[in-house]
């Protein structure tokens, strides 16, 4: 099956100034459930018995992040952290952290998931010609409709993927969603997790 793509103009990214990219059409966000059946079909394993190593791995993976170190899956890649901090200098003139705490956890895929990707076949959408990067209210509404189908949640990188959108785009426009009632932050302000509201789900 071919990855999908279509082209956008990137005037409006930083940077960048009108020039056409090509950006992949995400069809929909693979869950864990969904992963843990498939393993189940294609092994002797029970789905109890994935779900319940994918559950110790996760827990491995976060204590030796903890530790400081990095964590390396053969064939898959490796996984580290960045940190953030505000930078000062205490009474005797030393440089202190204050504030430190873990910014974000980077993936570095490796060598040999790179090579089974260069496999890939890619086709371009039936759509008209190319698109801005800017989207419009309905192509933003529409979106959410689809990311919350079912009672589903969803994060603010799954939709700025879903939509290919840069950050500062996809907070203005999930802020907008909120005060148009359309969506709600189940979540917390550190990890926020869309839902749909009441109203919009009987429109």
């Amino acid at each position: 099956m071919a990855i999908h793509y279509n082209f956008y103009s990137a005037e409006n990214l930083k940077n960048v100034t009108g020039e056409l990219f090509a950006r992949p059409i995400v069809q929909q966000t693979c869950s864990l459930d969904r992963l843990i059946k498939r393993i189940e079909e294609s092994t002797a394993a029970t789905e109890g018995d994935v779900a319940l190593v994918i559950s110790a791995l996760k827990h491995e993976i976060v204590h030796e992040l903890l530790q400081g170190n990095n964590v390396c899956i053969d064939g898959l890649g490796t996984f580290s952290i960045a940190m953030k901090g505000d930078i000062e200098r205490n009474s005797l003139n030393r440089l202190v952290l204050k504030n430190a705490a873990v910014k974000s956890v980077r993936f570095l895929p490796s060598t040999e998931l790179m090579g089974k990707l260069s496999g890939a076949s890619f086709a371009r959408a039936q759509h008209r010609g190319h698109h801005s990067s800017k989207v419009s209210d309905d192509e933003v509404r529409n979106a959410a409709m689809e990311l919350t189908e079912g009672g589903k949640v969803f994060t603010s990188k799954e939709f700025r993927s879903h939509l290919g959108l840069a950050a500062t785009s996809a907070r203005k426009h999930l802020l907008k969603l909120q005060e148009e009632g359309i969506i709600y932050n189940k979540g917390g302000r550190r990890y926020a997790l869309f839902s749909r509201t009441d109203t919009s789900a009987t429109e």
